[in-house]
C-alpha cells in the first residue's frame, strides 16, 4: 500500500444508495462496479442484523443465509473488486497521513500548554491492567447451569445457552450482563456533561462479530487456556471492557482538568461506579502514537458492582480538536485496518457497524 499515492479524483464523492447514503457502509459500495451494488447492499443488509443480534433466531439465520448468497455473488459480479480497494486503502492512507500531520500539532499544542500537561499526566495512580479480584469474581459467577466436576467436560448444561458453542455461549452472557446497566451508564456520563460541560456521544454497541474476534485474540495474547483450562473461554469474554462505551468532548484544556479532578469523587457520590481501569493515550510512546495514526484520548473503564457481577463500560474522553479530526477518518481507519485485495473488501464490508475505539 503507498501511503505517497495520490489521487486527482477522490473515489468517495457523487456517490448515491439510498439509505445507506450517510453509512459509512457506503464507502466501500462506491468502489463496486454498478452491477454489483444490489448484491452489497443484500451483503451489508445481512451482516448488519447479523452482528447486532446476538440473542439469535432463525431470522439471523437466514440473514446469514442471505449474506452468504450476496457475498459469493458479489465476487462473481465483481471481479475487480480487489484492484478497487487496494485503490481505495492507497486513498485512505493519504488521508489519514495528511489527518496525522494535524493531530501531532494538536499535541505539540498541548504539550506546550500548563492544563494541557495535567491532563497527559492524569491517571497515573489508577490501574492501567485488569484488577484481578473484579476479574475473578465475574469468573466464578458466570452461569454453566448443571456443570459437571470434570474439567474435560466444556458443557453450559441445561440454561439459557444449551447449545451454543462453548465459545459463543461465553460470549452471549458478557453481552447480556453488559446490557444490565447500559443505560444507567449513558445516564450517568450525560449527567457528567451537564455538570462540566462537553458533548456526549453514544457509540454503537459494540458488533458481535468485533467483540467474538477480540476475545480469541485474548485467548491467544493470554495464554488463558493454560491458565483456566476448560473455562478459557469465560475468561477470554471477561477481558472485554468496551461491549458499550461513549465519548465525552471537552472543549478545552482548562474544562478537562477540572473534569478529570473530579471524576472519581463524583462517581463515587452516585454511590455505585467506581473507575476500574484508565488507559492515557494522550501519554503513548511514539511508537505508539504511530500505531494509532496519532490520535489521543483516555479510556476510563468504570464499574457496576450489584454485589453478585461487575459489569465494566467505557468512557473515551478526549479533546475537541482531536474529536472533530477523528470524525473525518472513521472510515479510512476501518479501510487500513483491513488486509489488501479481495479479502480485505469482503472483510471490510461483513465486519458489522463502525467501531468507534481507534487501535483497540
Amino acid at each position: 500500500m503507498g501511503a505517497s499515492a495520490s489521487f486527482d479524483v477522490n473515489p468517495f464523492e457523487d456517490f448515491k444508495l439510498g439509505d445507506f447514503e450517510d453509512d459509512f457502509y457506503g464507502t466501500m459500495i462506491k468502489t463496486l462496479a454498478p452491477e454489483a451494488q444490489p448484491h452489497a447492499v443484500d451483503l451489508l443488509e445481512a451482516a448488519r442484523e447479523g452482528s447486532e443480534a446476538f440473542h439469535w433466531s432463525n431470522s439471523t439465520h437466514d440473514a446469514w443465509n442471505k449474506y452468504d448468497i450476496a457475498s459469493k455473488a458479489l465476487q462473481e459480479l465483481d471481479p475487480g473488486l480487489g484492484k478497487r480497494f487496494n485503490e481505495c486503502q492507497e486513498y485512505a492512507a493519504c488521508a489519514v497521513s495528511s489527518y496525522s500531520t494535524k493531530l501531532i500539532a494538536a499535541y505539540e499544542d498541548m504539550c506546550n500548554n500548563p492544563d494541557g500537561i495535567q491532563v497527559i499526566q492524569w491517571g497515573e495512580n489508577f490501574p492501567s491492567e485488569n484488577q484481578q479480584p473484579w476479574f475473578h469474581l465475574n469468573l466464578q459467577t458466570l452461569y454453566r447451569g448443571n456443570e459437571s466436576d470434570d474439567s474435560s467436560v466444556d458443557e453450559w448444561g441445561d440454561g439459557p445457552y444449551q447449545g451454543f458453542s462453548e465459545d459463543d455461549a461465553a460470549l452471549r452472557f458478557a453481552f447480556e450482563k453488559m446490557d444490565d446497566n447500559a443505560q444507567l451508564f449513558h445516564g450517568y456520563c450525560k449527567a457528567l456533561v451537564n455538570k462540566f460541560g462537553g458533548a456526549y456521544y453514544q457509540a454503537p454497541t459494540k458488533s458481535y462479530v468485533r467483540a467474538s474476534a477480540k476475545m480469541h485474540e485474548y485467548l491467544v495474547e493470554k495464554d488463558l487456556e493454560s491458565i483456566y483450562g476448560h473455562r478459557k473461554f469465560e475468561a477470554a469474554a471477561s477481558f472485554l471492557l468496551d461491549l458499550e462505551r461513549g465519548t465525552i468532548v471537552l472543549p478545552d484544556y482548562s474544562v478537562a482538568v477540572w473534569f478529570l479532578n473530579n471524576l472519581e469523587s463524583q462517581l463515587k457520590s452516585w454511590g455505585e461506579l467506581t473507575i476500574f481501569r484508565v488507559k492515557n493515550r494522550f501519554r503513548m510512546s511514539q511508537e505508539q502514537a504511530e500505531k494509532m495514526h496519532h490520535y489521543r484520548d483516555i479510556l476510563i473503564n468504570i464499574c457496576f458492582n450489584d454485589g453478585e457481577y461487575s459489569s465494566v463500560y467505557e468512557l473515551q474522553v478526549t479533546l475537541l480538536p482531536f474529536n472533530i479530526l477523528k470524525q473525518g477518518t472513521h472510515t479510512y481507519y476501518d479501510i487500513l485496518r483491513c488486509p489488501p485485495g479481495e479479502e480485505g473488501a469482503l472483510r471490510f464490508l461483513e465486519a458489522g457497524p463502525r467501531e468507534q475505539d481507534l487501535g483497540e
